[in-house]
């Protein structure tokens, strides 16, 4: 059985020194373990295929592909809510909704330290165009998204996460016995969540939450793509 760090490119990437990137094996473990029910991946052999190596940094990339979608990153750089970015990012991306929301979030802040680990420090080779598609992905993101930090990343792993569990046994992984409709309803709700008006009401509803409407633009839009999204999901399984 393979590691996680085995299947990473390094050109343009500086992984940590510790051998599990996530600092944690269950972490690793289950992130390569989502990795082999999104894409095809040989982890069995003793020689890694280019193949595998490729589709991994074709899959990881996506993510950041995926958060350059306007119904998540708004999220992020008009309400400059790095969490939420995040959890509407798990639902929309393929392989993050495959993970638990404590290993997600690290995985995400991971790769982008890696990234500009690089940059800090460059090493060969020094062509960017020569760098992983990863690397390349991460740019495009932060180039969307300067103002980013792994602060409240930082903050979230400090406090236990929000999932205690789950890097104990992995019993808050999403539930793949969810069907599709279960699926995108509630793909569609959190959507909903994250959109509500985050002022209170000024009279007779003070804390109460304000649901964007089904006819609003770019709603109908949103669900279209996290259905698309889901629609890769092995959660009927």
């Amino acid at each position: 059985m393979h590691h996680l760090r085995l299947f990473l490119y390094k050109a343009g990437m500086i992984w940590p020194e510790e051998f599990d990137i996530l600092q944690h094996v269950h972490r690793d473990a289950k992130v390569l373990f989502a990795l082999k029910k999104t894409v095809t991946i040989t982890t069995e052999t003793q020689q890694l295929t280019t193949a595998s190596k490729k589709a991994v940094d074709e899959t990881l990339a996506s993510i950041f592909s995926d958060a350059l979608h306007p119904t998540v990153l708004q999220i992020l750089t008009e309400q400059h809510r790095a969490l939420d970015f995040l959890t509407a990012l798990q639902l929309y991306n393929p392989l993050a909704a495959k993970l638990g929301e404590r290993t997600f979030f690290r995985l995400f802040g991971v790769l982008v330290e890696a990234r500009l680990a690089w940059k800090t420090n460059p090493r060969m080779p020094f062509d960017v165009n020569q760098h992983c598609l990863l690397a390349k992905s991460i740019d495009g993101f932060l180039q969307q998204a300067p103002s980013w930090t792994n602060a409240e990343l930082d903050i979230y792993e400090a406090v236990g996460g929000y999932d205690s569990e789950d890097d104990d046994g992995g019993e808050n992984e999403p539930d793949e016995s969810m069907s599709g409709e279960q699926a995108v309803e509630a793909a569609r709700m959190a959507m909903e969540r994250m959109e509500v008006d985050n002022e209170e009401k000024e009279e007779g509803g003070e804390g109460q939450d304000h649901p964007v409407e089904k006819d609003d633009e770019g709603y109908a839009e949103a669900v279209d793509e996290i259905t698309r999204g889901m629609d890769y999901m092995d959660i009927d399984e």
